[in-house]
Parts: structure tokens; C-alpha cells; sequence
């Protein structure tokens, strides 16, 4: 209870076409997975790497993070915990600067000041309810060996009222404490994403902001608490669609880019995945983990649970919409919004039935899936078709990491640092087995040059 920080005022693991349009170098990566795909069909990179091979630059990174770097502009960008912003050169992994974003940098400096006078005052009652809780933990011991003590009876009603009390000044301070969240998640999980002139976070206190690529802030503000995800933190990465950051927590924000205010906002469920971006009848439509599908211009809701995914998120292809996991569906876009707007199924399928953290990735109609404890499906886009499963010898560990296409080859990594490189196609190929340290994030390849954001460190991996 300690290390949270801020709850009320403060209150891990896809599509879109948009951002090809920006006219942006080749080195830009726009977000979450480059492009929400997960795909870099152009890179070549090394097929091999370890930690005494193919590593460019290895850079200590000033805390853990499930965040995955992007590159704009020739300045490489990613997250600490629990909420900075670091800015790198790419070329040779110098820190150039990093922001905090904590709740209190919201506020004004009277606001901030009191606010931290609150969270040392909850933070005393918290160590006096731990002493009284442990107290009245041995007063129980104690009447359990003398059962009819009237004094240990007294002292326990006594302590009992005590904690009571407590609880409830404390309950009355929790808005200055972070929010439940657990190490494998943490608070800095959410990927930032640019326009090329401006950087925006998330994290897992309910606070965005925006940046310009010196480290000047535009804005900040506190959207909202995360909940409803029973104490696993917050993952979702923020999303760009046009001049609008679509924020999805617990519900779905569109806050404007220039200002960080509100445009609007739709009440929905919290998700893991991060929401993706089509186009219906020349609109951009944001579609959620969860089948939420709403136009991005003013947040009117075109469908609901159309689908749902628990941990990842759809991706689409042309006009296809795909929610992959254990019973896996393809949807067809409509073809314009008015009226009933319906999204035809394509096809429905079972493949291997377990969670899938990692988000799947889709190559010349194969879509590639695989399940936290190391089952791959590869499954045909155009009709649903199981071509084939294959448990990876992946060692101990979990598969976070979303699958990443980096030329013909498949990246598929564990959190314990090992990937597996597979060559694309309908049959199973393994060209190698690489290990570094441990990671959770989505690797990033840019050209011929792959960047890993371990738990510990930012890793460049290219030919030496």
C-alpha cells in the first residue's frame, strides 16, 4: 500500500492505415506495434542475436517498463515506472531527456502541495492500521491459547474499532493513491504514439500528455482512474486519428490533440488491448477490444460486442476484421454507416484453447497466433482454415510479447528473453533461437536495426 501513489485526483497486450498518409520518413514509427500491425514487411534485420552478438547499443534504462519504443523524426522514445518519458538517440542510445508525469504534475503548486500533504497524511495512517492489524493479529493468537481472558477480549474489541476507524480515514484519502496494479504490469505499460511533431502518453495513473520532440510539454491532464481490471493495471496504448488521442481506460476518451480536452467520451469496459483504427464509408471508425466500434469525429456508437477479446487486440486487413483467440471470428466491414450498421461474419473458428496475451499478427493471408504457454496457430484469413499447430520450445517463462513480422521471418518472444525466428509460410520453419534479458514489450524494427525495451535496459539489435 506504500508504493501506490496518487487514486481518485491521480486515479500486458492494432490497426490502421491513417498515418501512411502523413507523408512521414521512413523511420517514423507511429505508435503501439509501428502501425498497430505488428508488421515491418520491408526490414532485414539479423536472423541471430545474443547478448555477445549482433547488439549495437545496450542502454541502462532508469526503470522496468512493459513499454515498447517508437522512433520519429531520428529521436527514439519510451517509458520508465512509473511514469516517465524517456527520449534516446537511436544511433548510439544516449539519453537526451526524460519527463515525470505524475498526478501532481497536472496540478498548480499550491494544488500539488496540498495534494502532498494529503498522500503523507494517508500514507502515516496506513503504518498506524499495519501496526494495529498486526497488533490485533497477536491479540487473537493470544485469546486462541486463553479463550476466556476478558482483558485479551477487551483489547481486541478495542483494536477492532481502531482499525475500523482507520480503514475509513483512509478510504477518505484514497484519491491521492495510485491505483491496484501488479508487477508484471505496472504502470508504464502503454506504448507512446506521435503525429511527428508531438509525442503522447498514457499511463497507468489515468494521466496523458503531450510533448513536442524537445521535451517541452503541451499538455497534461488526468482522464481517469483505471479500474475494473480486479488490481492487473492498465495496458492499452493511446491511439491517434486525425486531430483526436483516443484514450480507452475504463471508458473510451477522444481528448483533442492541441489541447488535451475533452471531444468525448463512451461508456464501455475496461480492456487490455488497445483499441485500432478502420475506415468505413471514408470514415475513421475506433474499434476496442471488446467490439466497441464507434466513429472517431464524435464518439457515436456504429456496434457493440460485436466480438471480444480478453487480453489482445483485433486486427484487420483490407476490408476484414479479425478477433483472434481460442474461438477465433473474421467480420466484414460494412460498407457505409447509416441505418442498421451490421459487420458480416466471415467465418468462426476454434484453435488451441488458452489465453493469448500476445496480439496476432496477419502476412499474405495467414494470421499467426500464439498462446501464453507457447502454442502457435497459423490459421488462413480467407476462410478460417487451422493450417497448423506447433507448441515452441520457448523454455519457462510467458509469451507477452506481441508477434512481430520484421521481412518473411516471424519474431515470437517470452517474457523470459528467448525468440524464436520462424520464416513465414504455410509449413513450420525455425531458422534460429535468440536470448537476452527478460522482456514483455513488442519489439520495433526500423530498416536493419531492431530495438527491445528489456525490463532493464533498451537494446539496438543489427549487424555489427
Amino acid at each position: 500500500m506504500k508504493d501506490r501513489f496518487n487514486r481518485t485526483i491521480i486515479v500486458a497486450l492494432l490497426l490502421f492505415y491513417g498515418f501512411a498518409g502523413f507523408g512521414y520518413s521512413s523511420d517514423l514509427s507511429a505508435g503501439w506495434r509501428n502501425d498497430a500491425t505488428g508488421r515491418f514487411p520491408q526490414a532485414d534485420i539479423p536472423t541471430t542475436w545474443s547478448e555477445q552478438d549482433n547488439i549495437v547499443w545496450k542502454t541502462k534504462m532508469p526503470g522496468y517498463s512493459n513499454s515498447s519504443p517508437i522512433i520519429v523524426d531520428g529521436k527514439l522514445f519510451v517509458c520508465a515506472e512509473p511514469s516517465t518519458l524517456i527520449c534516446l538517440n537511436p544511433g548510439d542510445g544516449e539519453i537526451l531527456w526524460q519527463k515525470t508525469n505524475h498526478y501532481f504534475d497536472t496540478l498548480t503548486e499550491d494544488e500539488a502541495a496540498k495534494s502532498r500533504k494529503i498522500l503523507e497524511q494517508s500514507n502515516a495512517l496506513e503504518k498506524e492500521l499495519e501496526d494495529a492489524e498486526q497488533q490485533l493479529k497477536d491479540l487473537k493468537k493470544e485469546l486462541a491459547a486463553a479463550p476466556n481472558n476478558p482483558e485479551i477480549s477487551s483489547k481486541i474489541e478495542s483494536l477492532d474499532s481502531k482499525v475500523d476507524n482507520l480503514e475509513a480515514e483512509i478510504e477518505k484519502l484514497s484519491a491521492y493513491k495510485l491505483p491496484d496494479s501488479h508487477e508484471v504490469n505496472n504502470y508504464s505499460t502503454p506504448t507512446p504514439t506521435t503525429d511527428g511533431n508531438y509525442i503522447y502518453v498514457l499511463f497507468g495513473n489515468g494521466v496523458a500528455s503531450c510533448y513536442d520532440l524537445a521535451g517541452n510539454r503541451k499538455w497534461t491532464k488526468f482522464v481517469e482512474e483505471p479500474k475494473d481490471k480486479h488490481g492487473w493495471g492498465h495496458s492499452s496504448s493511446p491511439l491517434l486519428v486525425g486531430d483526436k488521442l483516443m484514450i480507452h481506460i475504463t471508458d473510451l476518451w477522444a481528448l483533442d490533440t492541441s489541447t488535451g480536452k475533452d471531444s468525448w467520451k463512451v461508456e464501455t469496459s475496461a480492456r487490455w488491448g488497445t483499441p485500432i483504427k478502420a475506415a468505413i464509408d471514408s470514415e475513421d471508425v475506433v474499434i476496442t477490444a471488446g467490439g466497441l466500434v464507434v466513429k472517431a469525429s464524435d464518439g457515436h456508437v456504429l456496434a457493440d460486442e460485436i466480438s471480444s477479446l480478453e487480453y489482445a487486440s483485433p486486427i484487420i486487413s483490407g476490408s476484414n476484421l479479425y478477433f483472434i483467440e481460442s474461438e477465433s471470428v473474421a467480420f466484414q466491414l460494412p460498407s457505409e454507416i447509416s441505418g442498421d450498421v451490421k459487420f458480416k461474419e466471415i467465418w468462426k473458428t476454434e484453435i488451441h484453447e488458452d489465453r493469448y496475451y500476445a496480439s496476432s499478427v496477419l502476412h499474405e493471408n495467414l494470421i499467426y497466433a500464439v498462446t501464453l504457454e507457447n502454442i502457435l496457430s497459423v490459421v488462413d484469413a480467407s476462410n478460417g482454415t487451422l493450417i497448423y499447430e506447433k507448441e515452441l520450445e520457448l523454455g519457462r517463462g510467458t509469451v507477452y510479447p506481441s508477434i512481430v513480422l520484421a521481412g518473411d521471418k516471424l519474431l515470437i518472444s517470452s517474457d523470459n528473453g528467448t525468440t524464436i525466428v520462424l520464416k513465414h509460410g504455410r509449413e513450420y520453419e525455425e531458422l534460429a533461437k535468440n536470448s537476452i534479458e527478460g522482456f514483455r514489450s513488442c519489439p520495433l524494427v526500423v530498416d536493419n536495426k531492431m530495438y527491445i525495451r528489456s525490463f532493464d535496459h533498451l537494446y539496438c539489435i543489427g549487424e555489427k
